[in-house]
């Protein structure tokens, strides 16, 4: 099986991709049953009595909540199941993610079926998400297993998708509202206000705060506002092999979306590994072509994605050190 350059990278924290983010609640996270008990209670409201679940599998469970997989009685399809306590909000805001994917789903970016979202806390303080399980492999898994053809069409798509999202064009950047509509603020407002929600390391935040009080004003020139998923990773793309090869067939975790730049996005897809190359570019810039001082702007989303993200391994100290000297800003304090 043919591996390709770049996809052999043994050790994760080795790889420029995120990985799972960090806890940031000390609350005791969901018990098993728990999670089984709101599971039951999630699909009788969205689907009836006749709907039972049979099968709670956890895929993410933590403090801040979870995701689970659901297998109903005498069906074939599996749910998903997401749980966010209510006091994530506004970083997290379900009811808005299921407003965003249809808007997605709209310009036909892959997203699973919406069945239920609720962001009131009416379940015991939990705010839920209740969607079709897509069948599939993340690329994480399945980017090792292919050729280079076969890299290149599978970057195409991503290409399409981010093109499909560019072409959602909002009235203002900011936040997203439940309705999928901007508050509408000016961009170095929505930006600071990312942070505010977003950066959690105070020395990492400040670094953040310095950088847009320099640049935000210039990210602007890069482009009118659109729908920005904000974590189009490894993680969050599903794909499944048919006849004519691997297919995009799901974009994952809607919920840090907003209206902001289509360059941000495109500047994180050009930063982590593998997802982009020789096809995603063709693609994207027989529609979109290259424009002055884009690769500036980009390592200002690079960087505000290496503040939030905050990893601890010598690879994302490097790459953040390397963009702060890039930007003429210091290196936050480490850990």
């Amino acid at each position: 099986m043919a591996v390709g350059p770049g996809n052999v990278v043994a050790d994760p924290d080795a790889r420029r991709e995120p990985q799972n983010e960090p806890v940031s609640s000390t609350a005791p996270p969901l018990t098993s049953d728990q999670l089984a008990e709101l599971a039951r209670t999630v699909v009788r409201d969205a689907l009836g009595t006749v709907a039972a679940v049979e099968a709670v599998d956890a895929l993410q469970a933590g403090p801040d909540g979870g995701v689970v997989r659901l297998a109903l009685r005498r069906s074939s399809s599996r749910l998903v199941l997401k749980l966010a306590r209510l006091e994530g909000q506004p970083a997290i805001d379900l009811a808005r993610t299921a407003a965003v994917m249809a808007l997605a789903g709209g310009a036909g970016v892959p997203v699973p079926r919406v069945l239920s979202a609720d962001a009131t806390g009416r379940l015991g303080g939990w705010q839920h998400l209740l969607s079709e399980h897509v069948d599939g492999e993340v690329w994480r898994e399945v980017r090792p297993l292919l050729t280079p053809d076969q890299r290149r069409a599978v970057h195409r798509q991503f290409a399409s998708t981010l093109l499909a999202l560019r072409s959602i064009g909002l009235p203002a950047f900011g936040e997203l509202g439940r309705d999928g509509a901007p508050v509408p603020v000016s961009l170095p407002a929505a930006l600071r206000e990312r942070v505010r929600l977003r950066v959690r390391r105070p020395a990492a935040r400040a670094v953040a705060e310095q950088l847009l009080e320099r640049r935000a004003a210039s990210l602007a020139a890069g482009s009118a506002p659109a729908l920005c998923h904000d974590d189009l990773h490894h993680q969050n793309l599903v794909l499944r092999p048919g006849a004519d090869g691997w297919r995009l067939v799901g974009v994952l975790d809607w919920d840090k979306a907003w209206a902001g730049p289509v360059e941000s996005d495109l500047a994180r897809l050009a930063f982590w590994d593998d997802m982009t190359g020789p096809g995603f570019w063709s693609a994207y810039r027989a529609a979109v072509p290259a424009v002055e001082g884009e690769e500036e702007r980009w390592a200002v989303h690079q960087l505000l994605w290496c503040l939030e993200y905050d990893a601890p391994t010598p690879r994302h100290r490097a790459d953040t050190a390397a963009l702060c000297r890039r930007l003429g800003l210091a290196v936050p304090d480490g850990r």
